[in-house]
């Protein structure tokens, strides 16, 4: 699947996603994250996870504040991400 793809199917779900949804961005590449990771703040989808490194949700922090989002929202984004067996617990 090309970048555009990617981005288009994400931005599909996204858009008809809500809080009993979620979103996990495995890709490592900022051109997909940051744009779907944006779009996801902007919705109410319930659950919202990123893999990566401290360094890397750094990075992404950075760019998503470049767009506007204020720091607070970034809770929102889970690095470590909930294994079936938690979500089920909450």
């Amino acid at each position: 699947m090309s970048t555009n793809e990617s981005l288009a199917s994400g931005r599909q779900f996204i858009a008809t996603a809500g809080p009993a949804d979620a979103i996990v961005i495995l890709s490592h590449d900022p051109r997909i994250d940051t744009p779907l990771l944006d779009a996801a703040l902007h919705s109410d989808i319930g659950y919202l996870g990123a893999m990566g490194s401290r360094r890397t949700q750094e990075k992404r922090r950075t760019r998503l504040e470049s767009l506007g989002h204020a720091p607070d929202t970034f809770a929102r984004i889970h690095g470590r991400l909930v294994s079936i067996s938690d979500r089920a617990h909450q």
